[in-house]
């Protein structure tokens, strides 16, 4: 997997737990851990977390 692909997942992964939020849920444990592992991923292919910041202040 390469960074622009692991960027992908682990943005996806911030966005359902973002969107469960919003709707008022409590995200589910699973879909918290998808996220950690996500953003884990994302530092060791050296994605900076910057281009989170970007992603999260786009959804508001």
């Amino acid at each position: 997997m390469n960074s622009e692909e692991t960027a992908e997942r682990a943005a996806s992964a911030v966005d359902t737990v973002l969107d469960q939020m919003d709707a008022g849920q409590k995200p589910n444990a699973a879909d918290v851990l998808v996220v950690n592992v996500a953003l884990f991923a994302a530092e060791r292919e050296g994605i900076q977390p910057e281009s989170w910041q970007k992603h999260l202040r786009a959804r508001q």
